[in-house]
């Protein structure tokens, strides 16, 4: 959840999308698209690279330090 925050305030707040734009039409959603810097895609993966990381490092705790090769 708390990895989510930039994805979801990159969306909402920073570079929200115009007043009457419908999220479900894709030309529409191509257009917004297509305004964005590129800072908008920086943002994004560096958050889904945080979600990775995170993920892999919770995994690695989990795991302990027992190997298993099963």
């Amino acid at each position: 959840m708390v990895n989510m925050a930039p994805v979801m305030l990159n969306g909402f707040v920073l570079f929200p999308t115009p007043e009457g734009t419908n999220l479900n039409d894709p030309e529409q959603m191509n257009a917004y698209v297509a305004t964005l810097p590129a800072a908008a895609f920086v943002v994004i993966l560096a958050a889904h690279l945080g979600q990775a990381l995170f993920g892999g490092w919770v995994a690695a705790r989990l795991a302990g330090s027992r190997l298993s090769y099963s």
